[in-house]
């Protein structure tokens, strides 16, 4: 795994596709690289999730994993759920309670709003439980 501060070249069609902001914190994972603004660090639950998305690319490939994620909304929604498991599961293990309910929350409002038309925060909250 390595870091780098720089956007990846993948940058621009995140931005177009869910309109996300590289200077409000966004996280990207291209190939066996995590993305993200020297503005912001990366904390060990989010390198959890991070790292599953390097898996997950590592065995379809990058470019094909992200086609697929740009385009097919049941495929983004299975790979961030796999992420997000293994992120919930490690602040299970890991974190504090108060900490631990309040990146959950934050967890099932970006589930719902990040990623287009995935789920509701509802609905993520029930397929984290």
């Amino acid at each position: 795994m390595k870091i780098s501060h720089r956007k990846p070249e993948i940058y621009e069609s995140c931005h177009k596709v869910f309109g996300v902001n590289w200077d409000q914190g966004i996280i990207i994972t291209y190939g066996d690289t995590i993305y993200f603004s020297e503005k912001f660090s990366l904390s060990p639950d989010l390198e959890v999730h991070e790292s599953t998305h390097i898996r997950q690319q590592t065995e379809i490939g990058k470019e094909k994993w992200w086609e697929k994620y740009f385009e097919d909304p049941k495929f983004r929604l299975s790979q961030e759920l796999e992420a997000y498991k293994n992120q919930v599961n490690y602040l299970r293990e890991n974190c504090s309670r108060q900490y631990r309910r309040s990146t959950e929350r934050k967890i099932y409002k970006d589930m719902a709003t990040i990623y287009g038309d995935m789920c509701s925060e509802e609905e993520a909250r029930k397929l984290l439980q």
